[in-house]
């Protein structure tokens, strides 16, 4: 039977689906709105690892899992990945102006506000007003940041590629962690506080390697082997220094490993062809 909690949590996840639907609906060019989606995802998973994991600003309840670490982050990709970027995503495929941008803004802080209410989320030492202060900031960036797409700057483009693959790593690692797979570990003795100070890092570092090494070498086979090569020797690394609790099925550790490869080959070729 559902929880209670996981009910605002899932309505939420259906409004911003059909939202993103008519983003895409909207706007002509479905390829550059998909770059800025996963672009803005991999951003939002870069603010969400620091101001979660690492300073516990604040902690989701949505209970679809029963580990109440794995149900905190899966909260924050939640937020982080689907609602926010949606929205954002949504308001630069429609041009929207201030006004808009404001209604969705005082909406989010609205969320919040009833979330706590609602006793499915709580502040650490966050306030909302945060909140409201940061969020027209990312609904700007993001318009920007298409803008520079259609604009084919080098730099935007490079960030893209590499935020993109961010977005795909962090989740597909995720996956892997809820389902008992793989446990990092930060000292003694193993916590799962300390464990996903370790897990978005080290997914994130794999996404910055292949997002180099794909981009040096032009999305060709060198890249894909030299990103394999350096992902096996951080691996080493981190085991000589005895970072892996575990690795309980070495085969999809690898499958992993490819997976990103793959997706960020994909990612490379979407931006740059």
């Amino acid at each position: 039977m559902m929880s209670r909690n996981a009910v605002p949590y899932l309505v939420l996840v259906i409004i911003h689906f059909l939202q993103l639907l008519f983003s895409f609906y909207k706007y002509k060019n479905k390829k550059q709105l998909l770059i800025l989606l996963l672009s803005s995802a991999g951003l939002a998973c870069l603010f969400e690892f620091l101001i979660l994991n690492y300073l516990r600003a604040y902690q989701y309840k949505p209970k679809l899992l029963k580990n109440p670490y794995h149900d905190n982050v899966l909260g924050g990709i939640l937020s982080q990945v689907v609602y926010i970027p949606f929205t954002a995503v949504f308001l630069s495929a429609i041009q929207a102006g201030w006004k808009l941008k404001l209604f969705f803004t005082s909406y989010f802080t609205f969320i919040e506000l009833m979330f706590i209410h609602l006793k499915v989320y709580h502040h650490n030492w966050w306030k909302t007003l945060y909140t409201s202060i940061l969020i027209p900031f990312f609904f700007k960036l993001n318009d920007m940041w298409l803008c520079s797409l259609k604009q084919k700057s080098p730099v935007v483009r490079l960030l893209s590629l590499l935020c993109m693959s961010i977005a795909t790593s962090v989740s597909a690692l995720f996956g892997l962690t809820s389902s008992g797979q793989v446990r990092f570990k930060l000292g003694k003795p193993f916590t799962w506080l300390r464990h996903f100070k370790v897990e978005p890092l080290y997914s994130m570092i794999l996404s910055f390697i292949c997002s180099v090494f794909i981009k040096l070498f032009k999305g060709t086979l060198p890249g894909y082997l030299s990103s394999l090569f350096a992902f096996k020797i951080l691996d080493y690394g981190m085991k000589q220094f005895h970072m892996f609790q575990f690795i309980k099925n070495k085969g999809y550790h690898h499958i992993y490993h490819l997976f990103v490869i793959l997706m960020t080959k994909c990612y490379y070729r979407m931006i740059y062809k």
